[in-house]
């Protein structure tokens, strides 16, 4: 997306920053309410869970990809005093500085005084078919506002080649970083 509007196209985000030393590292998985997935959410089936039926408890990983954003969030633990900080640093640009020897951002989001929102890939997104790809968009200092949502919907659609968008903004017991605001995208590319 246009960089004026405040929104950064991050089409190729990844998980770099964190260091995975160990692999194997034990973890626990998540009890989910409807057990992890066994075969790729298909987009019909994506919109009825979350328009129609608005369970999105339904949503979820395969095992074997919930276990790669366990081991993920062992390492990051170890190396970022927070995932805030972690997202700061590696999705908004933030500075990092080392204390207790791990990395936070500068400034913290609490000292930060711009509000700034990025539009980027999900690290970890649900298991979709491959057709499917899913996009947050995150903001900083300040609540999404329903424009700025239709903004970047629209952008997936226009720039990015996206024939259709499901969106949503998960509720606060879901909410896996509840101190940056952010709303989630499903889209069908061509």
């Amino acid at each position: 997306m246009a960089s004026n509007d405040g929104i950064v196209d991050s089409q190729n985000s990844s998980t770099q920053g964190v260091v995975i030393s160990d692999p194997n590292v034990h973890v626990s998985l998540p009890n989910l309410k409807y057990g992890y997935r066994k075969e790729r959410y298909q987009w019909e089936e994506l919109k009825q869970i979350i328009h129609e039926q608005q369970d999105l408890d339904k949503l979820s990983r395969s095992e074997k990809d919930q276990r790669e954003y366990e081991v993920f969030r062992h390492h990051l633990k170890q190396q970022y005093c927070s995932i805030v900080d972690y997202i700061l640093i590696t999705k908004f640009g933030f500075e990092k500085a080392k204390k207790d020897k791990r990395w936070h951002s500068v400034p913290s989001l609490q000292e930060s005084k711009t509000t700034r929102k990025i539009l980027v890939k999900n690290d970890f997104p649900y298991y979709t078919a491959p057709n499917i790809v899913h996009y947050i968009l995150w903001k900083i200092k300040e609540d999404l506002t329903n424009s700025e949502i239709e903004q970047a919907e629209t952008e997936l659609r226009t720039s990015f080649g996206a024939m259709d968008v499901v969106q949503w903004t998960n509720p606060p017991r879901l909410k896996s970083l509840p101190e940056i605001d952010h709303a989630h995208y499903l889209c069908l590319m061509k």
